[in-house]
C-alpha cells in the first residue's frame, strides 16, 4: 500500500508542476480528451461490451523533432458484461487515473504512444437482470490498480486528433484472477496547434 502512495504523490506532482507550464512555455501543450471505453473482466466477460466514458486533462512537453511526454489526470470507466444460460450481469467500476506517456510522431499525422498510470477505485455498481450472481460480494476488491497502455492517433488538423488505445491492468481486481482490458476510443483537443498550417 505504501508503495502505490508514492507513486500515486509522484505522479500528481509531475502532473500539477507541468500543467500550469503548458500554457505559458512554447515547449509545452495542453490537451483535453474525451471519448468512450469498451472493457471487459478477463474470465468474466462476453467480450469488450462494456461501454463507459472518459475525459481528461494533461500536458505535453516536447523532448525531440518527433518525441513528446506528457502527463494527465482522467476520469475512466470500466467493468464487464458478463452472460451465458444462467446468469446476465453487468459491472460498472469509477476509476480516477493519474498517468506517465511517451509519444512518437510517425508522420505528420500519425501519432504512437505507450504509458503506464495509477488508477484509484471511486466507485462501483452491479446490475443483476435474472440472478444474484456477483464477482465482488464473495472477494475483497482491489482499490489501486496500475495499467499499462499502447496507442495510435491521426492528427484531423493542427489541434484535433482522434486516437485508440489499449490499457491493461497488472493488478488483481479481486482474488480470482481477473484483470481489467480495455479499448479507448478518444478525441483530443490541444491548446497550441501540434502543427502550422504549412506542414500540415
Amino acid at each position: 500500500m505504501q508503495q502505490y502512495s508514492n507513486y500515486k504523490k509522484r505522479l500528481y506532482c509531475l502532473f500539477f508542476l507541468c500543467l500550469p507550464a503548458g500554457f505559458s512555455n512554447a515547449q509545452f501543450n495542453g490537451i483535453l480528451s474525451t471519448g468512450l471505453n469498451l472493457s471487459q473482466i478477463r474470465l468474466y466477460s462476453s467480450g469488450f461490451d462494456k461501454i463507459g466514458v472518459m475525459g481528461s486533462a494533461g500536458t505535453i512537453m516536447s523532448i525531440g523533432k518527433r518525441t513528446s511526454c506528457g502527463a494527465e489526470i482522467s476520469y475512466n470507466q470500466k467493468g464487464t458484461v458478463f452472460r451465458d444460460s444462467l446468469v446476465r450481469y453487468k459491472l460498472r467500476l469509477n476509476y480516477i487515473e493519474t498517468g506517465l506517456f511517451l509519444n512518437y510522431m510517425l508522420r505528420n499525422k500519425i501519432q504512437t504512444s505507450a504509458g503506464i498510470s495509477y488508477a484509484k477505485l471511486q466507485s462501483y455498481k452491479e446490475f443483476y437482470y435474472d440472478s444474484t450472481f456477483s464477482l465482488l460480494s464473495e472477494n475483497l476488491i482491489t482499490i489501486n490498480d496500475i495499467n499499462i497502455s499502447i496507442g495510435a492517433g491521426y492528427f484531423l488538423s493542427p489541434h484535433f486528433k482522434v486516437s485508440l488505445a489499449y490499457m491493461q491492468s497488472w493488478t488483481l481486481l479481486n482474488t480470482q484472477y481477473q484483470f481489467n482490458d480495455l479499448f479507448s476510443l478518444r478525441c483530443s483537443y490541444f491548446i497550441k496547434p501540434v502543427f502550422t498550417r504549412d506542414e500540415y
